[in-house]
């Protein structure tokens, strides 16, 4: 049985790594080789403590020290790996990124203000459909500006904000079309720097207001 155990977990552990080595979607595979690795601590903990037992029934006390050691070992071992295979879990969540197949047309058909070059694209986290790009370009004060006259001939509305058009520091402007939103952040407005854009798609079980007076486009509630 033990013997049979051993064999299921290293066949799941060559496995895993295989698929690691092989496959884009890394992320269940190497959760299997974290949880193999687990379970083979604790087999091997299990063990150590059952020979400990029957030398400690055979009044070898000497030995029962050390495969109780062995087995106190392997269980903190198996401990220490549940821990970081719950780590790990909770990174890859957050880095294996986002659902970006509806947002990333989207984002590319933006229109871009003359001489912005793209820095960074990247996915948004896990569990969501939002899609970040950074652009740095020689003028930042006229980047508001930009998207104000560009997005709503594309079918952007605006959500409400400054009226004088003037960008801000730290300002967010919102664009609604159906179920995307595209947001445009500054952390400065003047001079040459980087800017950034991002796309979200919103769930459908996200209830969508009726639009305002003057508006052409819904706004989530």
């Amino acid at each position: 049985m033990s013997a049979a155990a051993y064999a299921a977990v290293l066949g799941l552990l060559v496995l895993a790594v295989d698929q690691v080595a092989v496959t884009d979607t890394k992320e269940p595979w190497l959760q299997l080789a974290g949880a193999a690795i687990v379970a083979g601590c604790l087999l091997t903990a299990g063990f150590f403590a059952w020979t400990a037992w029957q030398r400690h029934r055979d009044g070898l006390e000497q030995r029962v020290v050390l495969w109780g050691l062995g087995a106190a070992g392997t269980a903190a071992l198996a401990a220490l790996s549940l821990y970081v295979l719950v780590q790990l879990v909770d990174v890859l969540s957050l880095v294996s990124g986002a659902d970006v197949h509806l947002t990333k047309p989207q984002i590319e058909a933006l229109p871009r203000p003359p001489g912005a070059v793209l820095v960074n694209e990247q996915p948004g986290p896990a569990q969501t459909e939002t899609i970040y790009e950074t652009f740095r370009v020689k003028d930042l004060a006229q980047v508001a500006t930009f998207y104000r006259t560009a997005l709503p001939q594309r079918g952007w509305t605006e959500e409400a904000g400054d009226p004088t058009g003037a960008a801000r520091v730290g300002q967010t402007l919102n664009f609604d079309k159906g179920r995307f939103v595209t947001s445009v952040s500054f952390t400065q407005v003047a001079g040459s720097g980087e800017f950034s854009i991002s796309v979200t798609h919103l769930p459908p079980e996200l209830q969508l207001s009726p639009p305002a007076s003057g508006t052409g486009s819904p706004t989530p509630s």
